[in-house]
């Protein structure tokens, strides 16, 4: 069944039976329609919910899946389920349009419950909106949230430039490490020629050795 939590209908054995939902028998919340030979209409949540269970659409039978629910979009019925009247069950408030219920409940409705504007520099209080000016009137974190925000600022910037050295120090290592590869590769290089070198005048001399030594026997 689709929850109408928040608010009731007024005078709602008026409301058309076209724009109510054969399921929850309540005005169409996020309506859709099938792809029946009828076009049948239910609200989004109860023919999802129904189709959890079975495999065809409730009123005529006919095999359904959820892929097959087209949202109805056309403004007059949008509108006209938007117009409908309703009273808020918080604060008792009738009259209300449906579609500028969840804008009543956000901004205006006295009885919500509602946290503190400085929530978020950890003032913990909660109440009914309609207390929430005699609270702010002594809230001791609301006139530190200038000076506040001013750390909360500074501490940001610092953590920026933490960031930036951290970058930078990770391309130092880099760097580091590619010249110490460099630094091998020439040691390597010298190893190598220092070993070639050595070998040619060991060559050389042994050369030389047995040239004088076969001199000496003619």
């Amino acid at each position: 069944m689709t929850s109408n939590i928040g608010y009731e209908y007024v005078n709602e054995e008026s409301i058309n039976h076209a724009l109510k939902c054969t399921i929850c028998d309540q005005p169409f919340i996020r309506p859709v329609s099938t792809n029946c030979k009828k076009k049948h209409k239910f609200c989004r949540h109860c023919i999802e919910q129904w189709l959890k269970r079975n495999s065809s659409c409730p009123k005529c039978r006919q095999i359904l899946h959820s892929e097959d629910l087209i949202s109805i979009t056309e403004d007059i019925v949008v509108d006209v389920l938007n117009e409908l009247r309703v009273k808020c069950t918080a604060c008792g408030q009738t009259g209300l349009e449906r579609g500028d219920f969840n804008n009543h409940i956000k901004h205006s409705c006295p009885s919500i419950i509602v946290t503190c504007p400085a929530s978020d520099i950890k003032c913990s209080w909660t109440g009914p909106r309609r207390q929430l000016d005699n609270h702010l009137k002594r809230c001791s974190y609301e006139p530190l949230r200038p000076l506040i925000s001013s750390l909360v600022s500074e501490n940001q910037a610092l953590k920026e430039q933490v960031s930036q050295l951290s970058r930078h120090m990770k391309e130092y290592h880099r760097e580091m490490q590619h010249i110490k590869e460099q630094f091998h590769q020439y040691i390597n290089r010298l190893d190598r020629q220092h070993s070639e070198t050595a070998q040619s005048r060991h060559v050389s001399a042994r050369s030389l050795i047995t040239s004088t030594y076969q001199n000496v026997l003619i």
